[in-house]
């Protein structure tokens, strides 16, 4: 994962990551059903290497009701 960027709901303001990389491709975007909201996240992270050539290899939002 290179990037990732943060949207509120209810008034379509955004919290994105810092840097720029070129590689890879951004993923559609997605959204907890109404009524929900982001409670936490699960991340696949790579075993440390001396070089960190991914870090984050997946991620699930777990959304929950208000």
């Amino acid at each position: 994962m290179n990037n990732l960027i943060l949207i509120c709901q209810t008034s379509r303001t955004s919290l994105h990551g810092v840097g720029v990389c070129l590689a890879g491709t951004w993923s559609e975007e997605t959204q907890c059903p109404t009524g929900l909201v982001v409670c936490g996240m699960r991340l696949r992270a790579e075993i440390p290497h001396v070089y960190d050539d991914t870090c984050i290899n997946d991620m699930v939002v777990m959304c929950c009701i208000v």
